[in-house]
């Protein structure tokens, strides 16, 4: 940061301008000559450097107005800093600039001509709006977060309206009271000393190009006098640094939607962990019989969450996607209804939660949520606009290389899954081998797989982000035939890696990653469902291996696969996750609906398919266990990875969490596509369906949804790419998962009685979407014993948080 000036440098200055100055301005100099001299005589180093710069700016400051209440401010203002603590100044000197931005909208009709000629904004919402968000900002910075990391940020702000009210001054009419102009510019100057005071006493920030001089030049101080009146035009900043007078409306309104979701929202949820975490924990440990009898309490919780997270992600992707204009309408409109969606549930079960009636009904009255609700009137003409432009998916976001995979895929989806998925599902076929052949040969198997093994993955950092594309389009296509075929071998390669040794690397993962050996998970067993701590299916040692005995259950893929990963009971512990190991478990491959393997010694692999609503094609099979013989070299990790079964099948599964929203999202996009596309085609009463309010708010409310779901996803598959993100895979599939059946359900609601026949694919859609919240950890496990339990140990540590970018 650049110094301010010496005692010697400003007395030069002085001597050399105070002939030159107008009688009009003595007073000005005057003051600041005393306010030199204070700097010299005082022996504190922040106080002489706080005097600097104040006579610094007294040399500058236009003092026509008012001169001497504004160094009586300034002067009082001093001996405040000095003696308080400075943030606490600077709340107050905020609040007072509250007030005042309050005072001038309420002239607005004064206002308005003022902002018309100098911006050509003609719209009464817009010049009102860039008001409205500075008094946002004012609000936030008074909660006192991170306020000396922010006052940099919104200082540039402050005297961007400092100028604007200092010219606008000389336009307005006699009826404008010029004291409320007066008062904001001198709260403004008096915040100088207070940025200067904060940079001091944090020597080691970066605070970037010096900060006084940059704007001085940016934003000059003018007076009523002054002989020009347009504000000056600041250096070209990003979209998401421009103050709110450079910011266009609809930015203004999502970064009203993000303030009233984080300060608001966000803080009626925190407010209900903690007194879920107060009820539930003894001693700093979670009680389990208590938490057991909160389990409503707890799904709620997550399920909030979730909502809330999908929310904050998809507004700041529009936020950072300015040149994608449908996206500011897709995102207020989504936070709108993930807002009624969460206060109805503060509302309706607010006492279960823990929260303050008062305080709920305080949220319900508030001006910025209530402004906010109000500000999605259009959401319906997102559908409309969709409609006329043949608009299916809003921008992603990603870069080239990313759309040139999703391209590649797509067309694959369409060319060759797309035209079988009827007859696999209707008929319950199996997934045809020119399919999976196909699949092979682009890469499909090798995305989650590292180069080294032949696989599609950089070797010097995971890409999670090409798997969740590859999984979306193949689900789009199919979720049964294609959608899953890179599940299984993504939670393989996870666990894999993440366990085994370097033999069973060397050999398994290649031959995955080509589509040479299909692979299967076994986990689930008939009495313990998600709850894969309690799994009992024994592996006993003998000579040379060990000998499985039981049963598993819901085994998709098992009879066409050559590998299977079974998790079996090693250790002595009956219900523990410690006495659990990892198998790696060779049979040939089958088809149809049941198999049989014989070992020459006697053992016997044995399965049967499960019929299913959906979900067809790959099948899901219980597995039976006779003295099956395992190699040594079939346990996961060797020795070492005896009893460690539960860890790496965990890592596996959370790449198979965030698989599954990916697969949610695209069977979504399927069923949206056919619901745009039926709805501008039948008509109903002279009209087609999509002229109808009603169905171009489902419409819009789907095509919201499926937006968030992508985005979210996107957003996790960076935190797990940096070694983050377990809790919150779980998260997005629980919303994703949820939102699919909704999404669905209306697809084939707008198509009426076609949409419950077999020969429409919105059928088939609705019930694969049911399976989603069952498998990969069924969405009651994940919101209560997952995220429920993660959201209250984070409580009041750093807890997590999802970045789009």
């Amino acid at each position: 940061m650049e110094k301010p000036p010496s005692y010697d440098e400003l007395k030069k200055k002085y001597d050399e301008n105070k002939h030159a100055f107008k009688q009009d301005f003595s007073h000005r100099i005057r003051r600041a000559l005393s306010w030199i001299k204070r700097a010299k005589d005082t022996d504190d180093s922040d106080g002489k450097y706080i005097f600097l710069w104040i006579a610094f700016d007294a040399l500058h400051a236009d003092t026509n107005c008012e001169r001497g209440k504004e160094f009586k401010i300034r002067e009082s203002f001093l001996t405040d800093i000095v003696t308080r603590d400075a943030q606490n100044i600077i709340k107050g000197y905020l609040k007072k600039f509250s007030i005042l931005i309050q005072d001038l909208m309420g002239n607005r009709f004064i206002f308005r001509r003022f902002w018309d000629s100098q911006h050509g904004l003609n719209s009464y919402k817009s010049w009102e709006s860039h008001f409205e968000n500075d008094n946002v900002y004012f609000h936030k910075m008074m909660k006192g977060h991170n306020i000396e990391k922010a006052l940099i940020k919104i200082f540039r702000r402050l005297n961007v309206l400092r100028n604007q009210l200092v010219h606008g001054g000389a336009t307005w009419d006699s009826n404008w009271n010029r004291n409320q102009v007066c008062d904001g510019t001198k709260i403004l100057d008096s915040l100088v000393p207070v940025f200067v005071s904060v940079m001091m006493s944090n020597p080691d920030q970066d605070w970037g190009k010096p900060w006084y001089p940059e704007i001085s030049k940016d934003v000059p101080y003018s007076g009523f006098n002054a002989p020009h009146h347009r504000p000056t035009t600041l250096k070209k900043k990003t979209h998401h640094d421009l103050p709110s007078a450079h910011r266009s409306p609809e930015r203004i309104q999502l970064d009203r939607a993000s303030y009233v979701l984080e300060e608001k929202v966000s803080h009626q949820l925190q407010t209900a962990v903690h007194a879920a975490k107060e009820d539930m924990y003894r001693k700093g440990k979670l009680d389990e019989n208590l938490f057991d009898q909160q389990q409503s309490r707890c799904y709620t919780l997550a399920v909030v969450s979730a909502e809330l997270k999908a929310a904050q992600v998809l507004l700041e992707h529009a936020k950072t996607s300015p040149q994608a204009p449908l996206l500011a309408p897709c995102a207020l409109g989504f936070c709108v209804e993930t807002i009624k969606s969460i206060l109805s549930s503060f509302v309706t079960e607010g006492a279960m939660l823990g929260l303050d009636s008062q305080e709920v009904r305080a949220l319900l009255a508030d001006d910025d949520l209530n402004d906010l609700l109000k500000s999605a009137d259009g959401f319906e003409q997102l559908a409309t606009r969709c409609i006329e432009a043949g608009i299916t998916c809003l921008e992603s976001g990603l870069d080239e290389s990313y759309e040139q995979v999703r391209s590649n895929f797509q067309r694959f989806a369409e060319a060759d899954v797309a035209p079988l998925a009827e007859a696999i599902h209707r008929q319950d076929q199996d997934v045809p081998d020119t399919l999976i052949e196909t699949a092979a040969n682009l890469g499909c198997f090798g995305t989650c797989i590292p180069e080294r093994f032949g696989g599609l993955q950089p070797d010097e950092k995971p890409d999670s982000m090409s798997m969740i594309i590859v999984t979306e389009e193949l689900s789009r296509g199919s979720l049964g035939a294609a959608g899953s075929l890179i599940t299984r071998p993504e939670i393989a390669a996870r666990a894999l890696l993440a366990g085994g040794t370097q033999e069973q690397q060397q050999t398994w993962l290649p031959m995955l990653a080509s589509g040479e050996k299909l692979c299967a998970i076994s986990i689930t067993e008939p009495d313990t469902g998600s709850d894969v701590a309690a799994v009992s299916l024994r592996a006993s040692a003998c000579e040379g291996g060990w000998l499985l005995n039981g049963s598993k259950t819901w085994c998709t893929f098992a009879g066409r696969s050559e590998l299977v990963l079974v998790l079996a009971r090693t250790g002595q512990d009956p219900n523990g996750h410690r006495g659990l190991s990892l198998f790696l478990v060779e049979k040939p491959t089958f088809k149809g609906h049941e198999f049989s393997h014989s070992q020459p010694q006697g053992g016997v692999f044995s399965g049967k398919a499960i019929a299913t609503l959906g979900y067809r094609g790959m099948h899901s099979y219980t597995l039976f266990f006779d003295d099956y013989f395992v190699p040594t070299e079939g346990l996961l990790g060797g020795a070492e990875g005896q009893g460690k079964g539960f860890y790496y099948t965990m890592a596996g599964f959370a790449g198979g969490r965030l698989q599954t929203a990916a697969r949610a999202t695209g069977l979504m996009q399927a069923a949206f596509d056919e619901a745009l596309q039926y709805t501008a085609q039948r008509r109903v009463f002279n009209h087609t369906l999509g002229d109808y309010q009603l169905t171009r708010l489902k419409l819009s409310r789907m095509l919201a949804t499926i937006t968030a779901c992508r985005q979210f996803s996107y957003a996790v598959a960076r935190l797990m790419d940096a070694g983050k993100g377990q809790m919150e895979a779980s998260l997005v599939k629980l919303f994703a998962c949820r939102a699919a059946e909704w999404v669905t359900r209306e697809a084939m609601q707008l198509h009426g009685g076609m949409g419950y026949a077999e020969e429409t694919a919105v059928s088939r859609y609705f019930v694969d979407a049911r399976v989603l919240s069952i498998f990969e950890g069924t969405e009651e496990v994940l919101a209560i014993r997952v995220i429920a339990k993660e959201m209250m140990e984070q409580h009041n540590s750093a807890g997590f948080a999802l970045s789009s970018r």
